[in-house]
């Protein structure tokens, strides 16, 4: 059976770009204009998946997605908007969004996202993230649009976090976002040259930590208290860590246990 797809948008053109590209992979593909008949379709209907404008006529697509879950409170939704920033991904991910993707976009991924979304149900619990909280980054460019969705991506997951780019990129730009707009954002956010430091002093006040932290054992009573860096280091928060790609080896290992 094919899959049903709810499209919420008000622009036509769009409308018609979509439904052609969706219907040609096989989706039956619904369609309005408006937050009003979205609900009145989801009440005659179900749906596998629904992408949605943000800007519509009679309200925004992200804030009302509350009523549209509670006609449809396992239909995956994919937001579709023209408003390139990081603060509308956010909102995207706040509330549950299966995808965000920026207009334009690509037809491909679009299709690609509708079919990994038909038939999905998610059941992750929204991050309590408010909007407008002093995004670090800024910018409605492709590539800036790419960053933001992969920015949402890990904002629900407790990881270490790869960032890499040449310098000045704002790697710790997007370091700072993650804490902000995650579940970390109580903590400090500390950003530390580990070219700086040399490579002795990482372990030097706290040279048995590596071999009872892997095991799971407590520090023996007599440690040496460790230093404000490895003081924050054991506590919440987030840690960047830049210029870490020259590090030993057993170095990286100790310090990715002890950030975890």
């Amino acid at each position: 059976m094919s899959s049903k797809i709810l499209l919420v948008e008000d622009d036509r053109s769009i409308a018609t770009v979509i439904t052609a590209a969706l219907e040609d992979e096989g989706f039956v593909l619904h369609h309005c204009e408006s937050i009003s008949a979205r609900d009145r379709l989801l009440s005659e209907h179900s749906f596998d998946a629904m992408l949605t404008d943000v800007e519509l006529g009679d309200g925004d697509g992200i804030a009302s997605l509350d009523s549209a879950r509670a006609i449809g409170p396992d239909m995956p939704v994919i937001v579709i908007s023209a408003q390139n920033t990081l603060d509308t991904a956010v909102r995207a991910s706040e509330h549950d969004a299966f995808e965000y993707l920026p207009k334009p976009f690509d037809l491909d991924e679009l299709v690609r996202a509708v079919r990994q979304a038909a038939g999905q149900r998610s059941g992750a619990e929204p991050l309590p993230v408010s909007e407008g909280d002093g995004m670090p980054l800024v910018g409605r460019s492709p590539a800036m649009q790419g960053v933001y969705r992969m920015i949402t991506r890990v904002l629900r997951n407790d990881l270490t976090v790869l960032v890499i780019g040449e310098s000045g990129t704002g790697k710790e730009l997007v370091a700072e976002a993650i804490h902000q707009l995650g579940a970390r954002k109580s903590g400090p956010f500390v950003a530390v040259n580990t070219a700086a430091i040399p490579p002795p002093n990482f372990l030097a006040p706290c040279p048995r930590c590596a071999r009872f932290a892997p095991s799971g054992l407590p520090p023996p009573p007599n440690r040496r208290r460790p230093p404000p860096f490895f003081g924050v280091l054991f506590t919440g928060g987030s840690r960047f860590l830049s210029n870490s790609a020259p590090l030993a080896t057993g170095i990286s290992v100790f310090i990715s246990f002890s950030t975890s």
